[in-house]
């Protein structure tokens, strides 16, 4: 995806159960997250950016930690919604997930955004989705029920729907 990069980029990382969750972001917010074993290999493959700074935003690590900790049911986070070059289709579906606060397939989504026959359309959006957790991609399932796939692993959607069951 291309992206519109003015400014420091800084990363951080916290523990969820097994792994790794790092965030990076911009001086006007979250720009990006992955579950991913080497991070800044997964955020420059997605931006073609690798030249970061390694500091701790604290607003953004209480809140991941908040959520990943039960206290919250979903991080309140300010998003860099001008960092990537979306389409507005793009805009639109990851908008429209902010509003989803339970599992929901992927037809009954595109539904929610008045176009029933745009499924794979969206399909393909939520997987572009560069802010796992905040933009809840994982609440999106297949119609049958079952997890379906995510960026990261189907094992980690797994808990992150498990952690907010518990909620």
């Amino acid at each position: 995806m291309k992206v519109n990069y003015r400014q420091q980029i800084n990363y951080s990382s916290i523990n969820f159960l097994d792994w790794k969750f790092s965030f990076f972001s911009s001086d006007k917010g979250l720009i990006f997250t992955t579950f991913q074993d080497d991070p800044i290999a997964d955020f420059s493959k997605w931006s073609g950016i690798s030249k970061l700074v390694n500091r701790e935003n604290p607003k953004i690590s209480s809140a991941f930690l908040d959520y990943f900790s039960g206290r919250s049911s979903s991080p309140k986070i300010s998003i860099d919604w001008n960092f990537w070059q979306f389409s507005n289709f793009q805009i639109l579906i990851l908008k429209k997930l902010l509003e989803i606060d339970k599992p929901v397939s992927y037809s009954e989504f595109a539904r929610r955004i008045g176009n029933q026959k745009a499924v794979r359309a969206v399909a393909t959006a939520v997987g572009k989705n560069p802010f796992e957790v905040v933009v809840p991609c994982h609440r999106i399932i297949t119609k049958s029920g079952k997890i379906g796939k995510y960026r990261d692993g189907s094992n980690i959607k797994a808990a992150l729907l498990q952690l907010e069951k518990q909620l």
